[in-house]
């Protein structure tokens, strides 16, 4: 479809306030209030239209103080362009899943919409058992696998050449350096143990965009709304996790129904992992889709120490109005000390099937 011009939309649709909005929203079929009905055609609109807008900011440690990663929106198009280029250029099939363990890296997000413009992501959780994740690869017919190389306390690449060696469709690994993730100059190259079976090529991730053509999509690919952009899968408590299909028509009303529901220019406080669907979706492409800028609480986000104890100051620092916890974090954040200042207009919702929502002006006497 061609896409409706982001700011038309808005004035259209959204928000949504009153009983006279939602009437007016319901009077038009959904599917002709959608900005694009795909992924990539979503991010690389609203990248189009706020270039110089801060899409992604990485804190590197719980610190208020702590130095950070940016990422403008034009930079985050280039990126998703490298990677999506990168995965066809490795024998990425189309159809096939690029199977993703990663932590919150920018990076992360490279991988996570590049190979939605590509093929179909497949975000897994690094912590799972090496024979779930391989069961999961198998069952959606990965071909390429993003994991993070070796790194202090990770056992993220140990399990990735396992995984390698198990599932005979996975021809590639592209290797994220944590290093160079975080910041760190200098080149990269594959670090670590390797597969023993033979027809696994390891290549550098960093490197492998490096060469990739970051102004556009360097294959010609008419995506179907209705095909699968992503497979996420659930937590595995009750037995082996299940796989749960996301088309592209999903996700992009996902994303344009939150901005319908609010169009502020947020500030996002993201601590969920981007294998879980509220950290892909709601602290990701829903926010990108109404150029909010978010900001990334370390690479293991509320699993950090001390990150919930710093929470209200870092909240400060960056000028917050929105977060998304789980469940265990409320308490944490409702106790932790707050600055004695005035927060703007707090949004919260939490990522649990019980949602609360809570919206006021935070303040704490002097």
């Amino acid at each position: 479809m061609s896409p409706l011009p982001i700011d038309h939309v808005t004035a259209w649709y959204g928000p949504l306030r009153t009983l006279d909005d939602i009437e007016r929203l319901e009077r038009t079929p959904w599917r002709e209030r959608l900005d694009a009905d795909t992924t990539y055609g979503l991010l690389r609109d609203a990248c189009e239209t706020y270039p110089d807008r801060l899409a992604l900011r990485l804190l590197l440690s719980p610190s208020p103080e702590s130095p950070v990663r940016e990422l403008r929106y034009r930079q985050l198009l280039e990126g998703v362009h490298r990677t999506a280029n990168a995965l066809v250029a490795s024998g990425l099939s189309e159809g096939a899943a690029v199977t993703i363990l990663l932590p919150n890296l920018l990076e992360s997000h490279f991988a996570l919409w590049g190979a939605q413009a590509a093929a179909i992501a497949s975000p897994v959780n690094p912590m799972l058992d090496a024979a779930y994740i391989a069961r999961i690869c198998v069952e959606t017919k990965a071909q390429v696998l993003v994991a993070l190389g070796p790194a202090p306390g990770s056992d993220i690449w140990d399990k990735a050449v396992q995984i390698a060696e198990q599932v005979r469709s996975i021809h590639t690994i592209l290797q994220v350096n944590l290093g160079a993730a975080l910041g760190k100059p200098g080149a990269t190259k594959p670090e670590g143990a390797v597969p023993a079976r033979t027809g696994v090529r390891i290549r550098d991730f960093h490197q492998a965009l490096a060469e990739a053509r970051s102004d556009g999509l360097a294959f010609d690919r008419r995506v179907d709304p209705e095909a699968p952009c992503a497979y996420f899968h659930t937590g595995g408590t009750t037995g082996f996790p299940k796989v749960a299909v996301h088309r592209h028509l999903n996700e992009a009303f996902m994303a344009c129904s939150l901005r319908w529901l609010d169009d502020r220019e947020d500030v996002v406080l993201a601590g969920l992992p981007l294998f879980h669907v509220n950290g892909a979706i709601v602290t990701g492409l829903g926010a990108f889709h109404r150029g909010a800028q978010v900001v990334m609480l370390t690479p293991a986000g509320y699993r950090t120490p001390g990150l919930l104890d710093q929470f209200w100051a870092i909240a400060r620092r960056f000028g917050a109005t929105t977060f998304r916890p789980y469940p265990p974090c409320c308490p944490a954040c409702w106790t932790s000390p707050g600055p004695r200042v005035a927060f703007p207009p707090f949004d919260t919702c939490c990522a649990a099937r019980r949602r609360c929502r809570a919206r006021s002006r935070w303040t704490s006497s002097a």
